[in-house]
C-alpha cells in the first residue's frame, strides 16, 4: 500500500462525496470560519476521528470504524490524507482555472482597445474609447479621465466621463473642465509620480474631497491610475483614469475593486498614454518643424557686400527651435550692422521671442543713425514681453561703414567680442558692460570704437562655442578659441566661420554640443583683396 497522502501510478483518488457515502466512513469539511461545506458534524476531540489542516484556511475531519482499533485508526488517517490531497488539487485546479480566466479577460481586453485605436481620429476618441472599455469590463458606474498640466502650477481638470448603469448602458459626457489644484485631489501622488495607483474606500455615507473634484462623485469605492507617456527615462505624466463603483452584475456577484481591476485599468491606461502620447509628439514635431523652416527662412541667405569688408555667419540649432539669432542689419545712415543674440532656453516660445526681436532690430535700424540708438530702443521695445515671460536676450552688434577703418561695438550683456590683430597676430577682447534686454527698463546702451587695419577681424559668438563640452566634460572654452583665431585669422571671413564650426564639432567628437551655436565674422580684407 503506498504512503499515506501519495498515490501509486494509476491510482484513483475517490471524490470527497464518494467518500462520505462510504459504509462507515464520516467524513467532515469545514471552511475558514469553520463553517462545514460537506459530510457530517464531527467532534474533532472524539476517538478515530483525525484532523488535517486545509491550505488557505478551513479543517478536514475524518472518522473511521472502532476507534479501539489501530487499524481503522490507520484507514482514517490515510483517508483524511488523500481527501486532503484532493482537495488541494481541487483549490490548485481552482485558482489556475481563476488565473487563466483572469489572463484571458485581459488579452481580450487589450485586443479590443488596439483593435479599435486606429479608427480614433482624435486624442479624444482615444480617451473615450479607453473610459468607455473601463466602464464595461469593471463594471464600474463611473469613470474619468483627468488631466494634469504640471506647466499651469499643477493644475487638474476632468475632462471626460462615462457613467454605466449597470444594465450595459453607457453615457458619455464632458467633465466640468473647470480647473482645481491637483493637492485638492486624491490624485496629487500619482501626478507627482509618488505612487502608481490609488485605490480607496469611502466612509458609510460620507464623500471623498468636495464637488468638483473626481472622487466625489464615488459612493463606495475609488481607483485611480496615471496616464503616462515614454519611456522610464523621459516619461511624463499626462493626466490620470478614475473608476468608482465596480457594480454587480448577471456574470459577476463582486462589487468591490480590487489587484485585478487595478490591473486592468493599469492596463488600459497605458495603452491611452502611448496613443495619445504619440499624436501629441507627432503634432508637436510638425509644429517644431514649420517652426524650424520659419527660423531659418529669416536668417540672411547670403552675407551683404559691404565696401572694405569681409562678411560671414552662420547659426547651428542645437534642438528644432533655436534661441539664437543673426543678422546684417542696414542702418538709416547706410551702415551695416552685423549682430548676435541668444534668447534664454531652447524652445518655441525663445524662437518665437528670437522673431521678435529681429522684427524689433530691423524696424529701429532703419530708423537709427548709432548702434547704441539701435540697442536702446530695441530693449525698450521688448522689456514688457521680455520681463512678462521670464526671459532675456543678449546680443552684441558691430556697426560697419563701407570703405572706413572704424568700426562701432555695442553688446547687452553678450559674450566678448574677439578682435584678431593681423600685423601681430593677438587677439583682444572688448568685453560687455551693459545689462541684457529684458532685465531692466530704460537701459541707455554705448559704443566702443574699434579701429581695424586690413586683415584685422571682429569675431562675434554666442555662449554655444566657449561651453561646448568635449568627451571628458571639459568646455571647448576660451584659450581654444583665442588659439584658433591666431592660426586662422588670416584667412577669409568664410574660412574663419568654417574652421570655428569644424573645431567645436571635433571637439564635441560629433555629438550635440546641448546649446545653439552662431558665429558672426567682420573681417576688414587687405589692400591687394580690394583690387583683385
Amino acid at each position: 500500500m503506498a504512503a499515506p497522502g501519495t498515490s501509486s501510478p494509476g491510482a484513483h483518488l475517490v471524490p470527497v462525496d464518494e467518500v462520505v457515502d462510504g459504509g462507515g466512513v464520516r467524513l467532515q469539511l469545514l471552511d475558514a470560519t469553520g463553517k462545514t461545506l460537506r459530510g457530517e458534524e464531527l467532534d474533532p476531540t472524539a476517538p478515530g476521528v483525525i484532523s488535517r489542516p486545509v491550505r488557505g484556511g478551513g479543517e478536514l475531519r475524518v472518522e473511521v470504524g472502532d476507534a479501539g482499533s489501530t487499524a481503522a485508526l490507520d484507514v482514517a488517517a490515510c483517508l483524511a490524507e488523500s481527501a486532503l490531497a484532493l482537495v488541494r488539487s481541487e483549490q490548485d485546479l481552482e485558482a489556475m482555472s481563476a488565473s487563466s480566466l483572469t489572463l484571458l479577460e485581459q488579452v481580450a481586453m487589450i485586443d479590443e482597445v488596439v483593435g479599435h485605436l486606429p479608427a480614433c481620429a482624435t486624442s479624444e476618441d482615444v480617451i473615450r474609447l479607453g473610459l468607455r472599455h473601463v466602464a464595461v469590463a469593471l463594471s464600474a458606474r463611473f469613470a474619468a479621465y483627468v488631466r494634469w498640466d504640471p506647466a499651469a502650477d499643477g493644475r487638474c481638470r476632468t475632462e471626460f466621463e462615462v457613467r454605466a448603469d449597470g444594465c450595459g448602458g453607457v453615457e458619455e459626457r464632458r467633465g466640468p473642465g473647470e480647473w482645481f489644484p491637483a493637492s485638492d485631489s486624491l490624485v496629487a501622488p500619482l501626478c507627482r509620480d509618488e505612487r502608481s495607483e490609488v485605490l480607496v474606500r469611502v466612509p458609510a455615507g460620507a464623500r471623498l474631497g468636495r464637488p468638483g473634484l473626481p472622487e466625489f462623485v464615488a459612493e463606495r469605492q475609488l481607483l485611480a491610475v496615471p496616464v503616462r507617456f515614454g519611456d522610464g527615462v523621459r516619461e511624463r505624466t499626462l493626466g490620470c483614469l478614475v473608476v468608482a463603483d465596480k457594480q454587480a452584475n448577471r456574470y459577476s456577484d463582486q462589487d468591490r475593486l480590487g489587484t485585478h481591476e487595478t490591473r486592468q485599468l493599469a492596463t488600459v491606461a497605458r495603452l491611452v498614454g502611448s496613443a495619445i502620447g504619440s499624436r501629441s509628439a507627432a503634432a508637436l514635431g510638425k509644429e517644431l518643424k514649420l517652426a524650424r523652416d520659419i527660423q531659418q527662412q529669416i536668417l540672411p541667405a547670403a552675407p551683404p557686400r559691404v565696401a572694405g569688408f569681409d562678411l560671414a555667419g552662420r547659426c547651428a540649432t542645437s534642438r528644432a527651435v533655436g534661441g539664437d539669432y543673426y543678422d546684417f542689419v542696414p542702418m538709416a545712415d547706410g551702415r551695416t550692422l552685423a549682430v548676435v543674440a541668444d534668447v534664454s532656453g531652447h524652445n518655441l516660445a525663445s524662437g518665437m521671442l528670437m522673431v521678435a526681436a529681429r522684427t524689433a532690430l530691423r524696424v529701429h535700424a532703419a530708423g537709427a543713425v548709432a548702434p547704441d540708438e539701435v540697442f536702446t530702443a530695441v530693449g525698450a521695445s521688448l522689456h514688457g514681453d521680455l520681463s512678462r515671460t521670464e526671459q532675456f536676450i543678449t546680443a552684441a552688434g558691430i556697426a560697419v561703414t563701407p570703405g572706413a577703418a572704424r568700426v562701432e561695438v555695442v553688446n547687452a550683456g553678450h559674450c566678448d567680442s574677439l578682435v584678431y590683430r593681423a600685423r601681430t597676430g593677438a587677439v583682444e577682447r572688448v568685453a560687455s558692460e551693459d545689462t541684457v534686454f529684458g532685465f531692466m527698463p530704460g537701459v541707455e546702451y554705448g559704443v566702443a570704437d574699434i579701429d581695424l587695419e586690413p586683415g584685422d577681424v571682429v569675431l562675434l559668438i554666442t555662449d554655444g562655442v566657449v561651453e561646448a563640452q568635449g568627451a571628458d566634460g571639459e568646455m571647448f572654452g576660451e584659450a581654444r578659441l583665442d588659439a584658433l583665431l591666431t592660426d586662422h585669422g588670416h584667412l577669409s571671413a568664410r574660412e574663419i566661420l568654417e574652421s570655428v564650426f569644424e573645431a567645436v564639432d571635433a571637439y564635441a567628437m560629433g555629438r550635440d554640443v546641448g546649446d545653439d551655436v552662431t558665429v558672426a565674422v567682420v573681417r576688414r580684407r587687405p589692400v591687394e583683396e580690394e583690387t583683385q
